[in-house]
């Protein structure tokens, strides 16, 4: 494989212009992060530009690696083409000398419309899309090191000599907006644990959600239990998921979902003792903040996608008792015109009891609880 070793930088005497095609959802971004953090330390002087979608552009501008973020206007951002032409002009100006692609094959367009000539891009399997090969190790190994292979061209060191935890740093008026929210809905209860939970999860048409009934359950257990603050998290889409989830329990919990910024959602995460979730960006972005997590995995493969967190127990996957008999792997594990086994909600999840999930976030607040206790 050619290496393209950017050390001699540009004729102009700056440092190499690298153009990152982040055209991913929440927490396919953030298992960007390792490699984005590679990058930057392997050449320091590098002008690092993130392509993104509006909806991650707040989450890559907390990156520090990344120098600058540039919406591209197509899918849910598409307003014309006007747009669109004016900002693939933009990038064609600035002169990138490599585009790394994270996204999949039918985004190859954009590098080739900026006049990029060295590019590198995800690694998948010959005919991947064609043929159903065993594709044993693309299904084995995690998407972060999917995503790192992507750009090794780039004389990046070894996996096994990176950090390979995502890791978030939200600005200060993130935590101070999530603060002031928490103050104006939980007046003078801030000594109760707070409980952030995500009932949603776009991908799949909803297959990888558990049932919202059982995510009732478990609020209302979790908050008799530990006297707990629960807080349901989303957005604007997902509203009626968590009205419909407040309408079931006992007790009723705050409604975050679809009302603040996405920083704002990611700070009132960083408060909670505890985040349960389906396998989505937030359960990933708990993980990255290092909040102790409760993951719920259906159908989806957790050998790709389990969270990674920054403390060695920081969270725990619950798994229903019944596998699904056809799980989804990450892009390039199985062909395009495989679908999965069921329709609506997942038959594996709908085995998976609250009480399954409960023990699993028990023993993680207890742990909280005992770490505060000794001043840990």
């Amino acid at each position: 494989m050619k290496r393209l070793c950017l050390d001699h930088g540009r004729a102009d005497g700056r440092g190499p212009r690298i153009l990152l095609l982040s055209l991913l959802p929440i927490g396919d971004t953030l298992f960007t992060l390792p490699t984005v953090e590679a990058m930057r330390a392997r050449y320091p002087a590098a002008h690092l530009a993130a392509l993104v979608h509006s909806q991650t552009a707040p989450l890559m501008r907390c990156v520090p690696a990344v120098d600058e973020v540039v919406v591209l206007p197509v899918g849910q951002d598409y307003d014309g083409a006007g747009r669109l032409l004016r900002t693939l002009r933009h990038l064609r100006s600035e002169r990138f000398d490599v585009a790394v692609d994270f996204t999949s094959p039918a985004y190859k367009w954009v590098s080739l419309a900026c006049g990029i000539g060295l590019r590198t891009y995800m690694k998948f399997d010959r005919l991947w899309w064609l043929i159903p090969a065993r594709h044993h190790w693309w299904r084995s190994t995690h998407a972060t090191r999917h995503y790192y292979d992507c750009a090794r061209e780039l004389d990046l060191p070894p996996w096994r000599c990176v950090d390979q935890r995502p890791r978030l740093s939200l600005p200060a008026e993130a935590r101070s907006a999530a603060r002031a929210f928490l103050r104006g809905q939980y007046a003078a209860q801030e000594g109760r644990p707070l409980i952030g939970m995500h009932a949603g999860g776009a991908w799949l048409g909803g297959l990888k959600c558990w049932p919202p009934e059982r995510f009732a359950a478990l609020a209302d257990r979790l908050h008799e239990r530990w006297n707990a603050r629960i807080v349901l998290l989303g957005d604007d889409a997902e509203t009626p998921l968590a009205a419909r989830i407040a309408a079931a329990m006992r007790h009723r919990p705050l409604l975050a979902t679809g009302s603040l910024p996405l920083l704002t959602s990611l700070g009132l995460i960083a408060a909670c003792d505890l985040f349960v979730g389906n396998d989505s960006g937030l359960l990933h972005a708990a993980a990255a903040l290092g909040v102790p997590y409760v993951g719920i995995f259906g159908p989806t493969n957790p050998a790709n996608f389990h969270p990674i967190g920054l403390h060695p127990q920081q969270g725990r996957l619950v798994v229903p008792p019944v596998a699904c008999r056809s799980p989804v792997y990450f892009v390039g594990g199985s062909t395009v015109w495989q679908r999965p086994c069921c329709r609506g909600v997942c038959r594996a999840l709908a085995t998976l009891s609250p009480d399954a999930v409960s023990e699993t976030a028990d023993a993680l607040l207890r742990h909280g609880r005992l770490l505060r206790a000794s001043g840990e």
